[in-house]
């Protein structure tokens, strides 16, 4: 039992070390992405089309949409484990509808 226990508490750590790197200041690393993005975009638009800033623009834009999703999946966990939390007082009102 204890090995299992060590272990579990092991893989905690790992989790925690990995959700971190993943959410941590997620909030700014969508502003950042979305500077970046803004900024390929206006240099396209005052140098043209040109093939490099095309790519460049492409590769943030990739970026910025993967950590968007990122931020809206944090979002939805954190508001269910919320309405979990909040579900369990609304019990009666939703008898009462119910009916």
């Amino acid at each position: 039992m204890f090995r299992l226990y060590a272990r579990l508490k092991a893989v905690k750590r790992i989790l925690k070390d990995k959700t971190s790197v993943c959410y941590g200041a997620i909030h700014q690393k969508v502003a950042q992405a979305k500077e970046r993005l803004e900024q390929d975009q206006r240099e396209i638009l005052m140098y043209g089309g040109h093939a490099d800033y095309v790519k460049k623009e492409k590769e943030c834009l990739h970026e910025f949409l993967s950590i968007s999703k990122a931020e809206e999946a944090y979002y939805k966990q954190k508001s269910r484990v919320q309405w979990l939390n909040l579900g369990e007082q609304n019990s009666y009102f939703f008898k009462l509808v119910k009916i």
